[in-house]
């Protein structure tokens, strides 16, 4: 894990290979995760609309976090989404799964954490609720 993350360069959204039967190309992803590295990206941002976050199972969504990590082998940071789940524990469990899985921070979609409805109020309340709850894992807006 990288100590800092640059906020600035280039740092493209992962889409994720599939195979022709529908499962995740490891190696596709592999020989994608080069072509990024050899043409000298600032960061990764895997696990993210492109990566088809909504399609792929919890499982998959870790795995993918983690083949990233483990490819870049700290050349660049790695971010990915999580808060994934249907509960307030499923979704606290994601995101610490996804930090665990060692991206250097976990992106948290605000429509998958919380309804329409709510106010900015409640959003900023949530989010440091979910900080306060995620101790091991500070949160640090960028």
């Amino acid at each position: 894990m990288m100590n800092s993350l640059k906020k600035y360069g280039v740092w493209p959204v992962m889409p994720t290979p599939f195979t022709a039967s529908g499962q995740l190309d490891r190696r596709g992803c592999e020989a994608l995760i080069d072509w990024y590295l050899a043409n000298r990206v600032d960061g990764i941002f895997t696990v993210c609309l492109s990566s088809e976050m909504f399609d792929l199972t919890a499982g998959e969504r870790l795995e993918l976090a983690r083949l990233t990590v483990k490819r870049t082998g700290g050349a660049v940071p790695v971010v990915a989404c999580g808060g994934f789940g249907d509960t307030e524990a499923e979704r606290l469990r994601s995101i610490r799964e996804t930090a665990d899985a060692g991206v250097d921070a976990v992106v948290l979609p605000l429509s998958v954490l919380f309804p329409p409805e709510c106010t900015p109020q409640q959003v900023a309340d949530g989010l440091y609720a979910i900080a306060e709850k995620n101790a091991r894992h500070p949160f640090r807006p960028l």
